[in-house]
């Protein structure tokens, strides 16, 4: 199974690493970042996993969805619209402190 990760940082570094350990390899992958994940799109470049940089709300209507689960973890402050998760034939994860449904996105917990 596909997946779209979106995700930040040394979260998302671990959060592959731990893919690969079930089992997953790079094209299995593409990773869904804001501009300032350097770190995370480096090593993203060096296993050839697609990155997508999403910066604005408006970035998510030029995203490719590649996977067939996406996976959300702490990341972007962003709203992930209904029709991004609808292309998803497996649907999406959130793993957030919150209620997701309603606030999707890293800062959801100081918008309750």
């Amino acid at each position: 199974m596909k997946i779209t990760l979106s995700t930040s940082g040394i979260i998302g570094i671990n959060v592959i690493n731990k893919l690969f350990d079930f089992g997953y390899v790079p094209r299995d992958l593409d990773v869904w970042c804001s501009s300032s994940n350097r770190e995370l799109m480096n090593f993203c470049q060096s296993l050839e996993i697609p990155v997508t940089v999403v910066d604005r709300a408006e970035d998510f209507d030029s995203a490719v969805v590649r996977g067939e689960l996406l996976l959300s973890i702490v990341v972007i402050p962003l709203l992930i619209p209904n029709a991004v998760i609808d292309q998803c034939s497996k649907g999406a994860i959130n793993l957030h402190p919150a209620d997701t449904e309603k606030y999707r996105g890293r800062w959801m917990v100081s918008w309750c």
